[in-house]
């Protein structure tokens, strides 16, 4: 186990740099960390945002604390100070953060493994072997899996769902096979704090109401009060889970209108497809999550996983017949959880991988089935080639770390956001240069008051969506005051040496081409746009069906804005450039100053 979390630590810790000192090498990462700073600078924990839950926030904001706290304990700078330098150089913020969520991402490898060996336990009778054995063959699906260690690198929240996932269905096993009120609480925490991480944690009590029926069931020969085994023990379940969620999530209540706002809006944004241009669903959901499983969870493990279901709904012995449900029951409580959770992402008009990591532990735990199936099948015959059997077994899982590792050497190459800043020293001072996205580049003082003094002009030249990303909007509420910008034009005279990052913001609204010439007159030279907003775009097939365009009249707007940018005559540089190798999207850097002439 420990050569496990080894191997699976460094594969997650290899390239957990990338894009640094770069803030959005993620977009989604700053919705984390823009609320955690804000928490620790303003002393408001009010995130004043409910897209997301708010339990990850927290705990990030913890972290955020903690390194500014332990950087006033051993350095002469304040920890006021030290919160402050997020706004300027957030590498060490980033690289904490990033290193908390390796953490729970090992930590969901452990409990993986004790969910592996609650299902190993009933293979065939109990025999501590197989038990030890499920256990590794569910923990080594999970650390080498490539969907899980790539998003272990990055500060958001579908890593921390899986942690909760394993330890609810291990809950549920557990009370499934003994019945005792603590495994039941257990259970019910873990899905009130998976709901607290991403509201689709909720779906894990679709699995604590299997575990519970699926007991009483068994016991009903024995004549098993409905009362009793079922519904109180589901009346407390429920009332556990509320309670750890409001726990985690408090502002819920206390600003009880902003999360209706947002809850509608992320309810909308998710089944409507509104404001995703370019991330929709090219088909069926079902398909479409069905291949992205296959080729990210990789195919051996959607194999073992498949025979394990199999296998697990076919078995009907018990290690104990009177007192312990079999595997079939097992298996329906993990089923519980993967079926409502995989139906309800398929069902969606987005399409977003990192959906699936939550059914990892899921898949690891049928993977493991089928391991020590095969392994008690071939122990009747010759016992003694037990073990030796289910390391056998386990070795194609190596292929899968192999993945997970090539993958992860892209990420220790030069960024192109990297690259991309690096050029930029050689532009004219105080070019305002113009984002399709949140890509950070550095700002010399011209460019930073040019950006200042733009946003006057663009609310009286009608371009009030065409600002520099600003400093009291950008941030959460409140987490820009006169006394923070003071601080930090203060820190950056004094360290000249960190990067300062401001950069124009353009949003979809003015994404076209026939704003060039205003935008230029406004003093933005260059325009800079990135692969990943382009080729969602460019590439879906909803550009060519018409009832789409009709219902959603920007999008077309934006291809043509895109098309014309691309299509060579405004191009000033690339990144990578050809035949360079680099991380992140590709990113092209446009020149408004060789428009033609009208």
């Amino acid at each position: 186990m420990a050569a496990i979390l080894i191997a699976g630590g460094l594969l997650r810790c290899l390239g957990m740099d990338f894009g640094l000192p770069y803030q959005y090498a993620s977009v989604d990462e700053s919705i984390v960390t823009d609320r955690a700073i804000a928490f620790t600078t303003t002393g408001d924990w009010n995130p004043h945002y409910f897209q997301y839950p708010t339990l990850v926030f927290y705990l990030q904001g913890f972290v955020f604390e903690g390194l500014a706290r332990l950087g006033a304990a051993f350095t002469d700078q304040a920890a006021e100070q030290l919160r402050l330098t997020y706004y300027l150089d957030p590498t060490n913020h980033f690289l904490a953060a990033r290193g908390a969520t390796i953490v729970l991402g090992l930590l969901s490898i452990v409990a993986s493994a004790g969910l592996g060996r609650e299902l190993g336990r009933r293979v065939g009778g109990f025999h501590f072997a197989l038990a030890s054995l499920a256990g590794l063959a569910a923990a080594s699906v999970v650390a080498f899996n490539q969907l899980h260690t790539h998003l272990s690198k990055f500060i958001e929240l579908d890593v921390p769902l899986s942690l909760f996932v394993a330890l609810c269905l291990t809950q549920c096993l557990r009370f499934q096979a003994s019945g005792r009120v603590r495994n039941l609480l257990g259970a019910a925490v873990y899905a009130g704090l998976g709901a607290a991480t991403k509201y689709y944690g909720a779906f894990l009590c679709a699995s604590i109401f299997v575990a519970v029926v699926s007991r009483w069931w068994i016991l009903r020969p024995r004549g098993a009060s409905l009362r009793r085994t079922v519904v109180r023990p589901l009346f407390l379940g429920a009332a556990v889970t509320i309670g750890a969620f409001l726990v985690a999530v408090p502002y819920l209540v206390l600003d009880f209108p902003k999360f209706v706002e947002d809850f509608r809006f992320l309810w909308n944004h998710n089944l409507g497809g509104q404001g995703h241009f370019g991330q929709e669903i090219p088909q069926n959901g079902f398909v479409t999550y069905s291949a992205d499983l296959w080729s990210w969870a990789g195919p051996f493990s959607c194999v073992l996983a498949s025979l394990g279901l199999l296998a697990g709904l076919g078995n009907r012995r018990s290690s104990d017949p009177d007192r312990t449900p079999g595997l079939p029951s097992g298996v329906l409580v993990l089923l519980g959880f993967g079926l409502v959770y995989f139906v309800a992402i398929a069902r969606m008009r987005i399409h977003f991988r990192g959906y699936l990591v939550p059914l990892i532990p899921v898949l690891a735990g049928l993977a493991s089935l089928a391991i020590v199936s095969l392994v008690a099948w071939v122990s009747k015959r010759w016992p003694r080639r037990l073990m030796a059997t289910g390391f056998v077994l386990l070795t194609p899982l190596a292929y899968d770390g192999w993945r997970s590792f090539d993958r992860a050497l892209g990420f220790t190459l030069p960024d192109t956001r990297a690259l991309l800043a690096e050029y930029a020293k050689s532009l004219e001072d105080g070019a305002g240069i113009l984002m399709d996205t949140w890509l950070p580049l550095p700002a010399n003082e011209a460019c930073l008051q040019l950006m200042k003094a733009t946003h006057e002009a663009n609310q009286a030249e009608g371009f009030a969506g065409i600002q520099k990303i600003p400093l009291e909007k950008r941030r959460p509420l409140g987490a820009w005051t006169p006394a923070h910008l003071e601080a930090r034009l203060k820190l950056q005279t004094e360290q000249p040496q960190s990067p300062s990052f401001d950069l124009l913001l353009m949003p979809p609204a003015h994404m076209s081409g026939d704003r060039f010439p205003a935008i230029r007159a406004l003093g933005f030279r260059y325009i800079v746009i990135t692969a990943s907003r382009w080729l969602p775009l460019l590439e879906n097939p909803a550009r060519s069906d018409p009832d789409y365009l009709e219902t959603h009249p920007g999008f077309q707007q934006r291809i043509d804005f895109y098309e014309r940018l691309l299509q060579g005559d405004l191009i000033r540089a690339r990144f990578p450039a050809q035949g360079q190798s680099a991380s992140g999207p590709e990113l092209v850097l446009c020149d408004l100053d060789l428009l033609p002439a009208e």
